[in-house]
C-alpha cells in the first residue's frame, strides 16, 4: 500500500505528498534527526474499508485530545501554539478513506508529518524530545504488505496486497497480456506447446515486472501452475528474493480470492523466515556474541557492536536514559516511553539490522530482545 504523508502543513497545505515503501529509510532517518522540545507522537490502528475508516477519526480526535492534556500538563500554553495549530489542522487534512493498518503522527512547533502504514499497533501518544519511529521500524521490516504476481493464460496481474486484502496494481503497465498467447489459448484452452511463444511471453512479464519493483521494498509472491512458475523462474531477472509460491490457476480470480489464498502463504513463509533467522542466532551464542536483555543490548547497540537486533512483536519497555546508559523500569535521568525504540533507531544508525519475531520465539533466550555482536 503506499504511505500517505503531509510535511510542513502550513508550508504546503494544498499539496498531498505520497510516500511509497522505498522512500520509508530515508523518512526514519529524517525523522530520527529531529530534536525538540516537545516532539509528539500518536500512533493508532485504522481501518481499511468503510463505514469501519470512520471510527478512526473519532479515535484520533480522542488521542489527539489526549495529548493536549498530557502536553499542557508539562508546557506553558503559549509555548504550544504552533504545535497545537499544527494538529487541529492535519486532524482537518487526513483523509481516512485512505487508511491502512496504521495512521501515525509526527508534531512539532514547526513541522507535521503523517503515515499510513501497512503494520498491525495499539494505539499510542508519545511526548518526548524525539519522534517515536518503531512504527517505521516495524513497516521497514515486516511483510504485512506484498505484492502477488498471478501468471495466467489470459492475463498476468500484479498484485498489491495489505493481510488479506489485494487491490489490482498497475504499476509498470500490468496487467500484461499477449495477444499471440492469447489466441492460442482460446483455441486450445490451455497453455500453449509453443515454447518459444510461451518464453517470449515471460520475458515480457518479467520486464514489466522489473519496472514496476525496480525501487520497491515490499516481498514477492508468484502464483500460477507449475509450468508456468518453472518457465518464468528461467526468464526472470528480478533481483530480490521471492518470499514464496503457489500454485493454482488465477484466471478468474478476484482481488478477494488473491487475499485470501496468499496470506495465509505469507505468513506461513514470514514465521519459516523468521525461524532461519534465529538460527544465527544460536550460532552466535554458542560464539558467545549474544548480548539479552535491553539494558545490555543498547549498551553494545551504542558502541557500534550491533550486527542482527532480534525483538519480539509488541515488546515495549519503559526507562529512563542517564548519559549512555538506559535503565529498565527505573525512572533515574531522562525518562523514556520506550526504550526498546531507542534501541531499534541506533541499531539502524550503526548499519545494524532489526528483525521482528513472533511473541516468544525469543523465550529460549530468557528475554524477549536479543543482539547479535559484530565482534
Amino acid at each position: 500500500m503506499p504511505l500517505f504523508a503531509q510535511t510542513n502543513w502550513r508550508k504546503f497545505e494544498d499539496q498531498l505528498f505520497t510516500i511509497f515503501p522505498m522512500n520509508l529509510k530515508d523518512t526514519f532517518l529524517r525523522l530520527r534527526k529531529v530534536r525538540a522540545l516537545p516532539c509528539l507522537t500518536i500512533v493508532l490502528p485504522t481501518h481499511t474499508t468503510s463505514p469501519e475508516n470512520q471510527q478512526d477519526k473519532v479515535v484520533l480526535k480522542n488521542l489527539a485530545h489526549q495529548a493536549r492534556e498530557r502536553l499542557l500538563a508539562r508546557y506553558h500554553e503559549r509555548d504550544l501554539k504552533g504545535l497545537f495549530e499544527q494538529l487541529d489542522a492535519v486532524q482537518a487534512e487526513i483523509d481516512h478513506h485512505h487508511n491502512t493498518g496504521c495512521l501515525a503522527l509526527f508534531l512539532t512547533n514547526d513541522t507535521c508529518e503523517y503515515l499510513s502504514l501497512d503494520i498491525a499497533v495499539e494505539p499510542q501518544v508519545v511526548i518526548e524530545d524525539n519522534f517515536a519511529t518503531r512504527v517505521l521500524v516495524q513497516a521497514m521490516s515486516g511483510a504485512n504488505s506484498y505484492y502477488v504476481l498471478t501468471l495466467s493464460q489470459k492475463s498476468t496481474h500484479l498484485w498489491q496486497v495489505y493481510r488479506d486484502q489485494a487491490h489490482a496494481s498497475h504499476l509498470g503497465g500490468f496487467p500484461v497480456l499477449d495477444k499471440i498467447v492469447q489466441a492460442i489459448a482460446d483455441e486450445h484452452d490451455h497453455w500453449s506447446k509453443d515454447e518459444a511463444v510461451m518464453r517470449a511471453y515471460f520475458e515480457t512479464v518479467a520486464l514489466h515486472l522489473d519496472a514496476a519493483l525496480a525501487e520497491a521494498t515490499l516481498p514477492l509472491v508468484v502464483a500460477g501452475s507449475d509450468r508456468a512458475l518453472e518457465m518464468f523462474h528461467q526468464v526472470s531477472r528480478h533481483g530480490k528474493p521471492i518470499l514464496t509460491k503457489i500454485n493454482g490457476n488465477f484466471d478468474n480470480s478476484t482481488a478477494a480470492d488473491i487475499g485470501k489464498i496468499a496470506w495465509p502463504k505469507v505468513q506461513a513463509a514470514e514465521l519459516h523466515k523468521q525461524e532461519e533467522s534465529l538460527q544465527k542466532l544460536s550460532v552466535a551464542l554458542s560464539s558467545s556474541k549474544v548480548v539479552v536483555g535491553a539494558a545490555q543490548v543498547y549498551a553494545m547497540a551504542k558502541e557500534g557492536r550491533g550486527e542482527i537486533l532480534f525483538v519480539e512483536e509488541g515488546y515495549f519497555e519503559p526507562g529512563s536514559m542517564h548519559g549512555d546508559h538506559v535503565a529498565v523500569g527505573v525512572h533515574v535521568g531522562h525518562a523514556i516511553t520506550d526504550i526498546v525504540d531507542e534501541i531499534m533507531e541506533t541499531v539502524l544508525e550503526m548499519k545494524g539490522q532489526v528483525i521482528f519475531v513472533a511473541p516468544g520465539m525469543l523465550a529460549d533466550y530468557g528475554d524477549k530482545i536479543a543482539l547479535i555482536e559484530r565482534y
